[in-house]
Parts: C-alpha cells; structure tokens; sequence
C-alpha cells in the first residue's frame, strides 16, 4: 500500500489510541472521543495554518469595506485560506481588474468564507473522501459540494450588500483558487445561473450524504474500537483505576 492509503487508518488508530488514554482519565466516552478527534484534528491541520501565517507575514494588509484582507501577489485571485484561523487573500491584479462593486462582491463572499470556518469544513470533507473508496468520491458529488458551500457564501454577500450583477461579473473575472483553499471562483455555471434566477440552482445529487455517511462511518469505526476496548482493554487496566 502507499503513503496516501495507509494514513487513513493511521489517523484511525491515532484516534483510538487517543481515546483509550483519555477514557482511563475522564470516563466520559463522548468527551474522551472529542478530545481525540479534535487533538488529532489539530496536529493534522497545523502545518496548513502555519504555511497561511507565512504566506500572510509576506503580504500587505488593508482594510476593504470593512474587512481585514491580505494582499499579496500579482494575480487575480480571491481566496480563503487557515483550517484554524480564516485569512483573505487577494492578488494584487484584482484591484485593477474589479470595479468598487465587484470588488466589495467578492470580498463579502470570502467574509463569508471567513466567518463560516469552510476552510475547516473543506479539510473535513477531504479527509472524509481519503476514508473512503474512490469508487464512491465522484467527480460531480465533489463538484455539487463546491457549487453548495460558493451559492450559500454568494448568499451571505447579498445580505450584507452586494449585488447579484456585481457577483456575476466578478465571477466571469476571478479564475480558480489555489489547491488548499477555498476561493471564489468554483462552481461558476450553477452561481451564474442561481444568481440569474435569484434563488439556489439545482445541487442536489449524492455529494451531501455521501459526506454525511462517511463522517457516520467514521464514528462508527471509532465507537466499535472504544466498545472493544472497554470489553477487552479496560478490565486489563481495572487495578490502576
């Protein structure tokens, strides 16, 4: 097997063990597994932190419309980026390229992003998909998840003042993010054409259960390994207690 395939199961484990330490000094299950999970967590998404935190010590901070973004570079990209801690970037190109609409558009859309942790909620879905067969992680089940999390963060913007047109126009200028980031131009054909009709497009499809019954599966796997461990494990331990 490679790396990529074992780290599933070597975070599986890490977990378990983690919260077979913790259940022996607070016998709670729930609180030992989120312990578990959350420290596990953290040291996986703190090298992604930290490469943000350099990438925003070489950028120039300003103040747009009320939001802090960072910018740096001179291309025109819009992004969101820090699993732990949100920050927004903006390529230097986009001050040009945008007029005082679109521009307020597509930062309100990554406040958006900011506020709703979705670089977190996007490192939690990718580490969802590795648990699972690749036969089952479609192409067009990730695609609908970008189109959903862009359309709910384009709804945001509109509450706070901007524009549908200012939206679309932006997005018909701004190209991809970065990879480990969440930016603002995925999922471009169903946010033009819900920001048309001035509702949400068509998303559905297998890509929001799929995660929910991967995270399940997850869980579940922890749970049976806590439940192994109290029946097999924890009378081993009895006279420490």
């Amino acid at each position: 097997m490679t790396t990529d395939q074992l780290r599933p199961f070597a975070v599986a484990a890490m977990a378990a063990l983690l919260t077979v330490c913790v259940w022996h000094l607070v016998p709670n299950v729930s609180l030992a597994l989120g312990s578990a999970l959350a420290f596990v967590a953290t040291i996986g998404l703190a090298p992604q932190q930290l490469t943000v935190e350099r990438r925003r010590r070489q950028a120039t901070t300003h103040e747009l419309f009320g939001v802090t973004v960072h910018i740096i570079g001179d291309a025109a990209v819009a992004c969101t980026a820090g699993p732990l801690r949100p920050r927004i970037f903006l390529g230097g190109r986009l001050l040009a390229l945008l007029d005082d609409d679109e521009l307020r558009a597509v930062v309100l859309h990554e406040r958006a992003h900011q506020i709703g942790l979705d670089p977190l909620r996007a490192a939690a879905r990718a580490a969802v998909r590795r648990l699972l067969p690749s036969s089952l992680v479609t192409p067009d089940a990730v695609a609908r998840q970008d189109a959903r999390r862009e359309i709910r963060a384009d709804a945001v913007a509109q509450r706070h003042g901007a524009s549908r047109q200012a939206l679309a126009a932006a997005l018909l200028k701004v190209p991809a993010a970065p990879a480990a980031t969440v930016g603002f131009a995925p999922a471009t054909e169903l946010r033009v054409r819900a920001l048309i009709t001035g509702g949400a497009a068509t998303t559905s499809g297998p890509g929001h259960s799929l995660v929910g019954g991967g995270v399940g599966i997850v869980l579940g796997i922890v749970l049976c390994l806590w439940g192994l461990h109290a029946a097999f494990v924890a009378p081993a331990f009895a006279c420490c207690t």
